[in-house]
């Protein structure tokens, strides 16, 4: 029963546009490996770093757009701070 509690946590499908958005980008870079070997080690890292992106932000809400009448400086506004919890 806790296997399953924690299963049910750790994985789960994503949504189409997210496996595109992954897809996309990571294909991209296994292509552009092939165009050009010698970056290949880079290519790599920015293809390790970007997957853990797409894993952290994953389930986060859409970045907003701040409303046309805004003008102030404050990031904290356009995204709701509200993470996941694992426990």
């Amino acid at each position: 029963m806790i296997a399953k509690e924690l299963y049910t946590k750790l994985i789960e499908f994503p949504s189409k546009k997210h496996a595109l958005n992954v897809i996309g980008l990571l294909a991209g870079l296994s292509a552009a490996t092939w165009i050009a070997p010698n970056t290949a080690g880079t290519i790599l890292l920015v293809q390790t770093v970007s997957g853990l992106g797409f894993v952290y932000n994953r389930g986060t809400p859409e970045v907003l757009a701040p409303p046309a009448a805004y003008a102030g400086g404050n990031p904290r506004l356009t995204r709701p701070h509200c993470l996941p919890s694992f426990a």
